[in-house]
This record gives structure tokens, C-alpha cells and sequence, in this order.
């Protein structure tokens, strides 16, 4: 009996990991696809938007 319940609970907690390792993965395609993809030269959470603001600073 002591062996169907640890059994029984290794299950459960391989079930819930990998259901937590779908969220994790879903919010990160949700990203991804928010962002027109993720670059690594110039990481942003915000795309480029036509009605910005032109830079002004004097380099």
C-alpha cells in the first residue's frame, strides 16, 4: 500500500511539473510573439513603433 502511495504521488508531481513547464513555455511563445521575435542585439519588449518620438539628443 506504502508503495502505490508514493507511486500515486510521483505521478502527481511529474504531472504538475510538466503542466507548469507548458506555462512556462506559453508565456514565452506569447512573448515571442508579441515582440516580432527576440533578437539578441537589441532585446526589447516594445517593437519599433512608426509614431515615435525622433531621437533629439546631441551625441
Amino acid at each position: 500500500m506504502r508503495e502505490y502511495e508514493s507511486l500515486r504521488a510521483e505521478i502527481a508531481q511529474r504531472v504538475t511539473s510538466r503542466m507548469q513547464m507548458l506555462g512556462f513555455s506559453g508565456v514565452i511563445a506569447a512573448l515571442a510573439a508579441g515582440t516580432d521575435g527576440v533578437s539578441l542585439h537589441r532585446p526589447s519588449l516594445y517593437p519599433d513603433s512608426p509614431t515615435a518620438l525622433p531621437d533629439t539628443s546631441d551625441d
